[in-house]
């Protein structure tokens, strides 16, 4: 499955199509198509999720068809297969690395979404900063393990 996702995106994006990725464990508050076509964010080519002090989240961020966004999610799927079967893998990893390594005399733009806006799993039910849940655009629950639905439920997110 983690390797499926990336060369959907490149399929997509070789395809001319914009494509926001999106987890399953993931609940919306607001549209976020907007923010996204706004001045402040219309000419980033990819727009991840912060995993915080780890680097980018790939289970939502937006990528927009350019010769930039092509070359990593190229990068990425070649680093993804070299390292599929190292106990070591991390699919989150290996995109630090691609965003790392890429080719610098090719154009991208890339940012990390403001984390009141788009926080992860940690920083929405872990960290007590004083981050306003109202601002959020979507709830992710990544850094939690077992029983999503229920902590969704629980905190009428579902």
């Amino acid at each position: 499955m983690v390797m499926q996702r990336p060369l959907w995106v490149l399929h997509l994006l070789q395809r001319n199509y914009e494509t926001l990725q999106v987890d399953l464990d993931i609940s919306w508050l607001i549209d976020p198509q907007p923010m996204f076509r706004s001045q402040a964010y219309a000419s980033f080519d990819l727009l991840f999720q912060s995993e915080g002090g780890h680097g980018y989240n790939a289970g939502f961020y937006l990528a927009r068809p350019s010769a930039g966004s092509l070359g990593i999610l190229k990068k990425w799927t070649v680093d993804l297969t070299k390292q599929a079967g190292s106990k070591s893998f991390e699919e989150q990893h290996s995109l630090g690395r691609s965003l790392g390594h890429r080719n610098k005399s090719t154009p991208l733009l890339f940012a990390k979404l403001n984390i009141s806006q788009f926080p992860n799993g940690k920083i929405w039910w872990q960290y007590r900063q004083p981050v306003d849940k109202r601002d959020a655009y979507v709830v992710h629950c990544n850094w939690n393990k077992g029983n999503k639905k229920g902590r969704f439920m629980r905190d009428n997110l579902w």
